[in-house]
């Protein structure tokens, strides 16, 4: 990463930074060689950046917030469970 923060090199990074964007992507394909993608790579980021645009709203759109509930355990289960590792009933 360049430091140097002079308006020269910082139009030059600009520079290198659009013609980045521009280029199109070359994907390499399992036994078949390289194929060169039909987007380029600022039409892939801001595809990318709306499908996360989307997630956020459905995830905020949400009653429930999204978690993992952990599957209660029966009591004798947990009894053969405590035992297996070194649990004791003043421990629980």
């Amino acid at each position: 990463m360049d430091t140097d923060p002079s308006g020269s090199n910082v139009n030059m990074l600009m520079g290198v930074a659009e013609e980045m964007l521009k280029q199109k992507n070359v994907e390499s394909v399992l036994f078949g060689g390289k194929r060169i993608d039909e987007q380029s790579n600022f039409e892939k980021l801001d595809w990318l950046a709306g499908e996360l645009v989307l997630e956020h709203q459905r995830r905020n759109s949400r009653i429930a917030p999204t978690v993992a509930f952990k599957q209660s355990v029966h009591r004798a289960d947990q009894k053969t469970s405590d035992k297996d590792i070194g649990v004791t009933a003043r421990e629980r």
